[in-house]
């Protein structure tokens, strides 16, 4: 009785052991597909926020004018700081 005891609760045991903890390629699947598409997202607004801040970088070169009213080729006594008084 007793050795027969033994080789149940062995088996039971390795049965739990073998069981438990496992996870399937679907489980995986729907735990990571959230984390997996925010990632996507935040790459996303990542690129478009460069994108952005390389546009506005660039901007005083195309326009130096508008960039600097003082600036960029008007004349000398256009009235940016050389009013006589």
């Amino acid at each position: 009785m007793n050795r027969t005891s033994l080789r149940w609760t062995l088996m039971l045991a390795a049965t739990l052991l073998a069981t438990i903890g496992c996870s399937t390629k679907n489980y995986v699947r729907q735990q990571t597909t959230p984390l997996i598409n925010k990632t996507n997202e935040l790459d996303d607004l990542t690129a478009k926020n460069s994108r952005d801040i390389k546009d506005v970088d660039q901007r005083p070169s195309r326009n130096p004018g508008r960039a600097d009213p003082c600036g960029g080729g008007r004349p000398e006594g256009s009235g940016c700081g050389n009013r006589s008084r």
